[in-house]
């Protein structure tokens, strides 16, 4: 055989097993990405759910870490739940737009981020998920939205000169009322 044909044949071998070993770590990569969603997908559904229902507060002790409940009290996370369900409405489908596995000496972790359509719009659902007693719970949980954007603090309450919504009946910050001009007392029957 011919040093040509040599170097010919081990290049042949060479580029089929390159492309051996990019359709295998191709396979892990989609594998474990499948994974990821199956396992983690139905705690998001969950979540939500309970947002719909109005049941959100019950989850902020079963299905939340110590972590989350250092930067977040029951009342912030309850009041999440609410602008969420509030400004966006049910949540109607999400796709996993990406995952990372971390590891933390001994605990698992996994954020993931998903691309969602809500009933009110869209927006982005991002979380990270400890691994506690073999199940995935939540040691963060946001929400990014154009939606939350819409209609926040374009306007001054004459009395005050504080920011408000321009639906605001009543001013957030001293209470006067935006429906009723405050130079002119209401009229009284």
């Amino acid at each position: 055989m011919s040093t040509g044909k040599l170097v010919a044949l081990i290049l042949s071998l060479c580029g089929g097993v390159g492309l051996l070993l990019i359709a295998v770590c191709g396979g892990l990569l989609y594998s474990g990405y499948r994974n990821a969603d199956a396992s983690i997908s139905p705690k998001i559904d969950a979540m939500f759910v309970a947002i719909a229902n109005e049941q959100f507060a019950n989850s902020f002790a079963s299905e939340t870490t110590p972590e989350l409940k250092r930067v977040m009290t029951e009342e912030q996370f309850v009041a999440l739940g609410k602008a969420i369900n509030l400004r966006l409405g049910k949540l109607e489908t999400k796709s996993l737009r990406g995952f990372k596995m971390k590891q933390h000496n001994a605990d698992s972790y996994m954020d993931v981020t998903y691309s969602a359509v809500f009933d009110k719009g869209k927006g982005t659902i991002t979380s990270t998920l400890k691994k506690q007693d073999g199940e995935w719970k939540f040691a963060g949980f946001r929400v990014y939205s154009p939606v939350f954007e819409q209609d926040i603090a374009t306007q001054k309450c004459p009395s005050c000169n504080q920011p408000h919504s321009a639906t605001a009946k009543f001013c957030p910050s001293c209470g006067a009322s935006l429906s009723v001009d405050p130079e002119k007392p209401p009229s009284t029957p």
